[in-house]
């Protein structure tokens, strides 16, 4: 057997371990990058549970919350409609709805005549109030979408 036969059998047997290799190659890299995806989705939605929270500790510590805790929050909100499912976001709305109270309230309050104020103090109240006890509701609602069992 002269040497061009050797080198042509071997380039024949060759060819295909290198054609699964390659293979192997471009699954793994498959699942690399969709294990990636998955973390990226994680940390959007991770970012938004922390933003609602942030905003549920302000709304309980006072009438009024820090501008970049209400900014942030508004972002999630948006951000949440193309991340989470319907039972997310109506809670979500839920919370910017009764902040929106504490603030209307709040505003009113601050241009009434004293006389008049207590009705919007306990309007504020019953907010703040509904604000200290739900965060186990808001951290049921993220649950499902939160859980990291994905990731095998």
């Amino acid at each position: 057997m002269d040497i061009e036969a050797i080198r042509s059998v071997t380039n024949v047997a060759l060819t295909p371990v290198v054609a699964i290799i390659a293979l192997y190659i471009a699954y793994r890299q498959y699942r690399v990058e969709r294990h990636k995806a998955k973390i990226d989705l994680f940390d959007r939605r991770f970012r938004v549970y922390e933003r609602a929270l942030d905003y549920i500790f302000a709304r309980r510590e006072g009438d009024e919350v820090p501008g970049n805790v209400d900014g942030e929050f508004h972002a999630a909100v948006v951000e949440a409609r193309f991340l989470f499912g319907r039972d997310v976001c109506t809670v979500l709305e839920e919370l910017r709805r009764r902040g929106l109270e504490i603030t209307v309230a709040n505003a009113m309050r601050r241009n009434t005549p004293p006389e008049e104020e207590t009705r919007y103090v306990y309007t504020m109240r019953e907010h703040q109030q509904w604000f200290t006890g739900v965060e186990p509701q808001v951290s049921k609602a993220f649950e499902k979408y939160l859980k990291l069992g994905w990731l095998r």
